[in-house]
């Protein structure tokens, strides 16, 4: 009986060891990862972030740290919209919630935070089609109010707005790039995809 109780105490302090390694493993490759995804950029630094960046995407692990200070990436806000077209041909625009309109409510601001940031990726059709079609379909879904007269098609587009950087004024000059649509996937719907 002893014998019983000293065994099952050694299978449980060798569970709570391995626990223990794979936390501080998990801590450590995480930690690693983090200062090779902020280092300046170089040649060794894209050789290790395209070796690293993967299996992050793939556990969503992965982070933007060079979208903050001192020296943003670019220059522009990205303002996803669709434009959805009606089976009887009429027309609406939507854009996608902006992290602006959360503003006066802090917490919804911070849970919003993380949507705001998967924008990003929507906007690389590129390295991130495979997200394209089901953005459309949101788009779509959100937009459907009238079973008889559903989308049936859904354009995606993004409208580029100036961002200030810290330390610059606002002239209040209206610029006509801010106006333009750069129209990135076109998506038609099958019938029963709403």
């Amino acid at each position: 009986m002893q014998a019983q109780a000293t065994q099952q105490n050694q299978v449980q302090k060798i569970r709570r060891s391995l626990n223990y390694a794979l936390i501080n493993l998990f801590i450590v490759v995480w930690t690693v990862a983090a200062f090779i995804m902020c280092s300046p950029p170089s040649v060794c630094h894209d050789v290790l972030v395209a070796a690293i960046k993967p299996p992050f995407l793939y556990m969503g692990l992965y982070q933007f740290f060079w979208m903050y200070a001192p020296d943003p990436p670019k220059v522009y806000t990205i303002h996803i919209g669709a434009d959805i077209l009606y089976a009887d041909g009429t027309e609406k625009s939507w854009e996608f919630p902006r992290l602006q309109d959360f503003k006066k409510d802090f917490y919804l601001h911070q849970s919003k935070h993380r949507y705001y940031q998967w924008k990003y990726y929507l906007f690389d059709p590129v390295g991130n089609a495979m997200i394209l079609p089901d953005a459309a379909l949101f788009a779509a879904r959100k937009n459907n109010s009238d079973p008889k007269n559903p989308p049936v098609r859904v354009v995606l587009y993004n409208v580029t707005e100036r961002t200030l950087l810290p330390g610059r004024e606002d002239t209040g000059e209206v610029r006509t790039d801010t106006l333009q649509k750069d129209m990135f996937f076109t998506y038609h719907i099958k019938p029963g995809e709403l």
